[in-house]
């Protein structure tokens, strides 16, 4: 189900900021040359190309190097990466490991904070007048992906892993989502549409009747997932769903 309508009355993206766009892209694979000290030019490559956005042994290299100064002050001991963004203004772009959980398509607070300082001493300007552009590579661990992967596959929540046998389904919860962000439809355009819905149902398996986050987020990705949300460049945090569980 496409989240757009091919007659929706947008204007384009405006021409420099497709310029932006691809100049962004264009510099990650540069920018990122200052790191080829500590991980090898052909495996940064990989992970710009996505061939490894997966590799826990990347993700696990990238946060056993204390050393490195491009760390987000959220990668903690206790952190692992799972974000490399690009951020550029005027002339000057560099890089930033995140270790955020959450919204992995821009960098939160902490780390958009970081981001801000620092170009703010290179361009010597105030902070207030920065305004990067982001380019994220995902360093996802594969556990996650492979959990929504069974999730979307199996047509219920992840609770009722690894067998998903359907006699310990312990509850049906029906959801409805709109999408409260901005996505772009096949021309191009950016667009909103927060009076499309998605509905759906998805069991679970908890012995608790509460509707746990864990149950929220599978929901989001089912949402995101059912409106192609790779191809229309959506955000899947920014899905607002009701949920209704009804247990059995």
């Amino acid at each position: 189900m496409s989240l757009f309508e091919d007659d929706c009355a947008c204007s384009k993206i405006p021409t420099p900021e497709l310029n932006k766009r691809e100049k962004l892209v264009k510099n990650t694979i540069k920018s990122i040359e200052t790191v080829n000290a500590s991980f090898g030019k052909d495996e940064m490559k990989d992970i710009v190309s996505h061939k490894h956005q997966n590799d826990t042994n990347i993700t696990n290299s990238i946060q056993n190097n204390s050393d490195l100064k491009f760390l987000s002050p959220n990668c903690t001991n206790d952190m692992k990466p799972s974000v490399m963004f690009t951020f550029m203004q005027d002339d000057f772009t560099s890089q930033m490991v995140s270790c955020q959980t959450g919204n992995l398509h821009k960098p939160d607070h902490t780390t958009l904070d970081a981001m801000k300082n620092a170009t703010a001493d290179k361009l010597n300007i105030e902070k207030k007048n920065v305004d990067i552009q982001t380019f994220a590579v995902k360093l996802e661990d594969t556990s996650y992906q492979e959990k929504i992967k069974n999730v979307l596959g199996k047509k219920m929540a992840s609770s009722c892993g690894p067998d998903y046998n359907l006699n310990k389904i312990t509850s049906y919860n029906r959801f409805e989502c709109h999408y409260l962000g901005v996505g772009e439809d096949e021309k191009g355009r950016k667009v909103r549409n927060p009076f499309q819905t998605w509905k759906g149902t998805l069991p679970s398996c908890d012995d608790d009747v509460r509707i746990s986050d864990e149950l929220e987020q599978e929901i989001r990705e089912v949402a995101y997932d059912a409106a192609s949300g790779d191809e229309a460049k959506l955000n899947v945090d920014e899905f607002m769903c009701r949920i209704h569980s009804i247990p059995i």
